[in-house]
C-alpha cells in the first residue's frame, strides 16, 4: 500500500513559507529545491536520484528528501508496498493462544494453559521416570511433596532442620550405583526425616558404627 504525503496542503504551504523564510535569513537568492517544478522535472522527467539532485542543488541529501515531502512528490520508496502485519497479514493466525484458565497469552502454541496452570509435574511430566528415578531426582520429588527440610523442625533435637535424611528402614530401598559410595535411598517420602546437619551426621556415623 503506497504511503501518502506527510503533510496536508495547508501544512505544506505553512512549512514551505517557514523554510523559505529561514533560507532567506541564511543567504539571498533562490534555492533550487524550493521550486516544485524543478524538483518534479529532475526526479520524474530526468529520473535523477535524490543524491544527484542534492549535488545539483548544492545541498544535503536529507534536505532534498525533506523538500520532496514538502512538495508532495512521491518517491520510489513511498510506492513500495509495505509488509502487512497483524490481522492484515495473509499469515495471520489469530494472535497468540490464551490460557483456558486465566486468559494470559501462552508462548507455546501447542499448549492450552500458561505455565502457572499447566499440569506438567509429577507423573504428568514428560521426564517422569517412575521407579527409575535417581538419588538426586528423588530429593526433588521429596521437596515437591513435603517441602524443604528447613521448613520443619529437626526430628532429633527440635531445632531448625536443614536436610532430609533417609531412615534406612525401607525394605525396598534403592542404591545410587552412579556414586562410588553407593548411597541408599527410598522412593517413599515417608522414610525421610528432617534433620539439622549435626543430627544428620550423628545419625549416619552411628549407623556406620553399628554396621
Amino acid at each position: 500500500m503506497a504511503q501518502g504525503p506527510k503533510w496536508t496542503e495547508a501544512e505544506r504551504v505553512a512549512r514551505l513559507a517557514k523554510l523559505v523564510e529561514r533560507n532567506r535569513s541564511i543567504r539571498s537568492g533562490d534555492f533550487l529545491y524550493e521550486d516544485p517544478t524543478w524538483m518534479r522535472d529532475a526526479y520524474v522527467t530526468r529520473r535523477l536520484s535524490l543524491r544527484k539532485m542534492a549535488a545539483e542543488a548544492s545541498c544535503g541529501l536529507r534536505t532534498i528528501a525533506r523538500w520532496m515531502a514538502i512538495h508532495g512528490i512521491e518517491t520510489d520508496k513511498d510506492r513500495k508496498p509495505q509488509w502487512a502485519t497483524g490481522a492484515d497479514s495473509h499469515a495471520w493466525r489469530g494472535g497468540p493462544p490464551t490460557c483456558e484458565e486465566c486468559g494470559v497469552a501462552v508462548k507455546n502454541r501447542g499448549s492450552r494453559r500458561c505455565l502457572a496452570h499447566r499440569e506438567n509435574s509429577g507423573e504428568k511430566s514428560g521426564t517422569w521416570r517412575g521407579e527409575h528415578v535417581g538419588y538426586t531426582g528423588l530429593h526433588y520429588r521429596l521437596v515437591a511433596s513435603r517441602g524443604k527440610a528447613k521448613e520443619h523442625p529437626c526430628a532429633h533435637c527440635g531445632g531448625q532442620a536443614e536436610e532430609w535424611a533417609y531412615d534406612h528402614n525401607d525394605p525396598d530401598e534403592k542404591r545410587n550405583l552412579d556414586k562410588r559410595d553407593s548411597q541408599a535411598y527410598s522412593l517413599d517420602p515417608d522414610h525421610y526425616d528432617p534433620l539439622c546437619k549435626r543430627c544428620h551426621r550423628r545419625f549416619d556415623f552411628g549407623r556406620l558404627r553399628r554396621g
